[in-house]
């Protein structure tokens, strides 16, 4: 498994998830550059705590940094 670099308190949980995740056959950039982009979030905010307001503020700050887009990816 690759070695990804996570900075946040939720560092080893996200690198669990995407051993997890291929250890089911599921592999896709995409994945890892959201997860590492939640993980910049948390790091930068310090968000310590896994949940809606956490989720949600990432979400909202990614819909904030890129004008237009919409944020139906995170269905």
């Amino acid at each position: 498994m690759s070695t990804y670099e996570f900075s946040s308190v939720f560092a080893g949980e996200l690198t669990r998830y995407l051993a997890f995740k291929q250890s089911m056959g599921c592999y896709g950039a995409s994945r890892i550059w959201y997860l590492r982009s939640f993980d910049a979030y948390c790091t930068e905010h310090g968000v310590r705590a896994f949940n809606q307001q956490a989720v949600e503020g990432w979400v909202i700050f990614k819909k904030s940094s890129q004008p237009g887009s919409s944020p139906s990816w995170m269905s």
